[in-house]
């Protein structure tokens, strides 16, 4: 079995016309955060920092009803 820092060290210099494509720690696609040690903690992190964010939008806007 090959470990991830054996492939990310021999594979080739990807291009893209003339500039060359570097590997990342994490990336985000299509709502979600991709890690390279596939672990899913930044998201995770990242959905409970929106839950707070609306949680605090609704308290506002219906804190003072009955």
């Amino acid at each position: 079995m090959i470990h991830d820092q054996q492939v990310a060290s021999s594979f080739p210099q990807f291009k893209l016309g003339d500039s060359s494509i570097q590997f990342v720690n994490k990336f985000r696609y299509p709502g979600h955060i991709i890690t390279q040690d596939q672990k899913d903690d930044d998201d995770i992190e990242h959905e409970i920092r929106n839950m707070f964010i609306q949680t605090n939008i609704v308290t506002r806007k219906f804190g003072k009803c009955s």
